[in-house]
């Protein structure tokens, strides 16, 4: 029976990580201060937006919803630099979705790479060709904190990933390259990719696409990390699923459930990118 790599201890021990460096930076005088940046009202964002501000309490961090004052990419890119020319702010979560008409890629390139919570500036993005990053895109790197907490080795191992995003598939491999992993990485256009799926050791599956990964793409004993989050509608009931099927179950040694596998330990890396950023100013 294949096991199942739950989130939540994985992020319960990552936010120990964070009130650790929240007491060290205390002790000089600091606390963390955070901004989520909205340019809109939606419902799903709202809520996550108070999910932000109660953890954020709950470690010791200062935390405020700023609104763009109008939903345009213009206004979106004031309220970035009005940000960036703060010195109190330490970090910047830009609220996603955005709404029509606002391109991420440019507001992620506006916000100062020294603020960004995410890890998605381009410079944030090139710093992981070094071997110790500060802040990684938080999702990619949940793909390699869930390998390392379930003592999956990386070293030598096969490892596709399946999806080529500039914030998730392409980070994921650059962060598993680090650890000595063997990368293919593969996307839902490459040829027959069931056959580039089934000589891996690790699949990660990063496309966005429900059901894509099936049993037979699999190797018996293989490990799934499913980042994929889809939702789906059966006989009426909304239901949120991951890019593989349930049945990998029957083949693959350990895997993810989505959700409850990569979200919360997707979370809880926000929260040390805030800590570790705010630690690294206060070494300036």
């Amino acid at each position: 029976m294949a096991t199942s790599i739950l989130g939540a201890p994985i992020a319960a021990a990552l936010e120990n990580e964070v009130t650790a460096i929240v007491s060290e930076l205390a002790a000089a005088g600091v606390v963390p201060r955070l901004v989520a940046l909205a340019a809109g009202h939606d419902p799903a964002s709202e809520v996550y937006l108070g999910r932000q501000a109660k953890a954020a309490a709950r470690l010791g961090m200062s935390y405020e919803i700023r609104r763009a004052a109008e939903p345009t990419e213009a206004a979106v890119l004031a309220e970035i630099d009005a940000l960036n020319a703060d010195p109190s702010v330490t970090g910047v979560i830009v609220q996603m979705p955005l709404p029509a008409g606002i391109r991420s890629e440019v507001v992620q390139a506006r916000l100062s790479p020294e603020k960004d919570v995410e890890g998605v500036h381009p410079a944030n993005l090139g710093a992981l060709l070094e071997s110790a990053p500060t802040v990684a895109p938080c999702t990619a790197a949940a793909v390699v904190e869930c390998l390392l907490a379930s003592n999956i080795p990386l070293r030598g191992a096969d490892v596709v990933v399946v999806g080529r995003s500039r914030i998730v598939g392409r980070p994921a491999a650059l962060l598993l390259v680090e650890k000595d992993a063997t990368v293919t990485l593969a996307h839902s256009r490459s040829r027959d990719l069931a056959a580039v799926t089934r000589r891996a050791d690790i699949v990660v599956m990063a496309v966005g696409r429900a059901g894509l990964l099936t049993p037979d793409m699999l190797r018996t004993g293989a490990v799934v990390i499913d980042v994929g989050i889809n939702e789906v509608f059966t006989d009426g009931k909304r239901s949120i699923v991951g890019d593989a099927l349930p049945a990998i179950a029957d083949v693959c040694s350990a895997f993810t459930p989505v959700p409850g596998g990569v979200g919360p330990v997707t979370v809880a890396l926000l929260w040390r990118n805030a800590a570790r950023l705010a630690k690294r100013r206060l070494a300036r």
